[in-house]
């Protein structure tokens, strides 16, 4: 609650306590001033008027009371709602970053995207030399080992024919193969 309702539900109260507190007073002085019949009467009269006056200060009092409280309801009233729109204008820049969050996640998945999708066409790329070179090799390959049996029969023939004849020393390389 706020400190004006506050304050007027206090004064509300101490408004309703002070007559009570009159009434109670007043009964107290009618026991102690049972003297002689005037003077009671005299304060009867005075305890009537005074009762009659708080009992008119009670229902101004209770008026206030009531008009604080109808404060105090529109002023909840009022608390209820701006809360509402704090934890809608709250509610509403979370759903603000969050998008902006995700926008920069799609952004960031479509970079990946296209950079897997460039990366596979590079992969395939390179998968299609490496297999025209495998080829390659296994063609020069099956081709040195036929050109390798082809000079054994050369060699083997000219042998026959001349065996006087010396061959001259081959590559390095090539005489485990011949």
């Amino acid at each position: 609650m706020s400190d004006p309702v506050l304050v007027a539900l206090i004064g509300g109260a101490f408004t309703l306590l002070a007559p009570i507190c009159t009434l109670i007073g007043i009964r107290w002085e009618r026991r102690t001033k049972n003297t002689h019949a005037e003077a009671a009467l005299h304060t009867s009269e005075a305890a009537q008027k005074q009762a009659e006056a708080a009992q008119e200060e009670a229902e101004a009092a209770k008026g206030e009371a009531e008009a604080a409280k109808r404060q105090a309801d529109a002023a909840l009233v009022a608390a209820v709602a701006e809360m509402r729109r704090a934890v809608t204008a709250e509610r509403q820049q979370a759903n603000a970053d969050w998008a902006r969050f995700c926008d920069a996640k799609d952004r960031e998945i479509d970079s990946l995207r296209e950079r897997v999708e460039t990366n596979d066409e590079r992969l395939g790329q390179a998968e299609m030399r490496a297999l025209a070179d495998r080829e390659r090799a296994d063609r020069f390959d099956r081709l040195y080992w036929k050109a390798v049996v082809y000079l054994r029969i050369l060699m083997r023939g000219v042998k026959d024919e001349h065996p006087e004849f010396v061959f001259p020393a081959p590559p390095e390389e090539l005489i485990a193969d011949l």
